[in-house]
């Protein structure tokens, strides 16, 4: 009960209406936050793994010893594991960015009806 009459009062309206409409979009501006910070995580991903393709490439010119070695099939190990979180954080991305446009839609439609 406490969090309808703090968007009540935030909302300076007894009507339900406004008040969910200024709950979906708080809603909205912390989906939007949430995006930017997962983006952002994103790109530390991916380029933590161009750091480790760059590696793995470097090993590759030492020659035929260094490319049989433990450590770069590791590296490659490694780089797998990054491509497949930065798969992960992107797929959630899209996830959060589809719940977003469909409250940007509610928005806009309740504003036009209300007029």
């Amino acid at each position: 009960m406490a969090n309808l009459n703090q968007i009540a009062n935030d909302s300076n309206s007894h009507l339900l209406s406004e008040q969910v409409l200024l709950f979906v979009e708080r809603k909205l501006q912390r989906e939007l936050r949430m995006t930017r910070l997962l983006t952002d995580l994103c790109h530390e991903v991916t380029d933590a793994t161009r750091d480790k393709v760059g590696l793995i490439e470097e090993v590759k010119q030492l020659g035929v010893a260094a490319q049989g070695s433990d450590s770069l099939a590791y590296l490659r190990i490694l780089r797998d594991e990054d491509l497949g979180k930065a798969r992960s954080i992107m797929d959630l991305i899209k996830v959060t960015q589809e719940h977003t446009r469909e409250k940007c839609a509610f928005i806009a439609k309740v504003k036009i009806a209300r007029g």
